[in-house]
């Protein structure tokens, strides 16, 4: 076997196995063992010192708000506000199952809720709790 294909297998080797632990950690839905995984074989310990040429925090603080807002809101606002609307015309007529203790919230639900998940669709997390 040639030398360089050998280096070929060896690096092949490797993607396949930060792949599969990547995929495992997705699959078990574990996200503190996916990131761990993401840090240990994408993040390098060079730290970025200016984002868009900007240095002053504040300043790149303001873009990264500006970013997120930008792909966190709607694309087309009639298209929003119609399907908002549909959902509250349907929410005065919604009467649900009756509450039993099988629904009492506690200290103990909220500790076990997953954080850092998205949003629901008034905007709560389980931060918010």
């Amino acid at each position: 076997m040639c030398i360089v294909n050998f280096f070929v297998m060896r690096k092949n080797e490797k993607k396949t196995s930060y792949t599969n632990d990547l995929h495992d950690a997705l699959l078990l839905k574990n996200g503190k063992r996916f990131w761990s995984c993401w840090s240990s074989k994408f993040e390098s310990s060079v730290s970025c010192s200016q984002v868009d040429g900007c240095v002053d925090e504040c300043v790149i603080v303001g873009k990264f708000a500006e970013s997120f807002q930008r792909f966190y809101t709607y694309n087309n606002k009639g298209q929003s506000e119609f399907i908002m609307d549909q959902y509250a015309g349907t929410r005065p007529g919604y009467s649900g199952v009756p509450m039993s203790d099988a629904y009492k919230i506690d200290a103990e639900l909220v500790s076990s809720v997953q954080r850092g998940k998205a949003p629901d669709v008034e905007g709560l997390t389980a931060e918010h709790l």
